[in-house]
């Protein structure tokens, strides 16, 4: 099924629908969406960098999820948008 049409009666809600998703039913599929890992983005600073307060030293690991949010190494979950974190690819932290 594609998840932008509705079936001809909603799953959510029975009501029958238009050929779009009843706002309840696009909600749960978000929610579905933020609940899959997604892998974190790392990069190694070439240079000292500022963040906030903090001064990351040359050849430092930050790690970003996918909205572009700075995340801690371990986070489950992004804090800026919910997404879960896969680290698999970054165990060796």
């Amino acid at each position: 099924m594609n998840i932008e049409l509705c079936p001809e009666q909603c799953l959510n809600c029975g009501q029958k629908q238009q050929g779009y998703l009843c706002r309840q039913y696009q909600w749960l599929v978000k929610l579905v969406k933020r609940d899959i890992p997604k892998k974190v983005i790392t990069h190694i600073t070439p240079k000292d960098l500022r963040i906030g307060h903090c001064v990351m030293g040359e050849g430092t690991k930050i790690h970003k999820c996918i909205c572009g949010q700075f995340v801690n190494y371990g986070d489950k979950f992004c804090r800026e948008c919910g997404q879960r974190l896969d680290w698999e690819d970054s165990k060796d932290v």
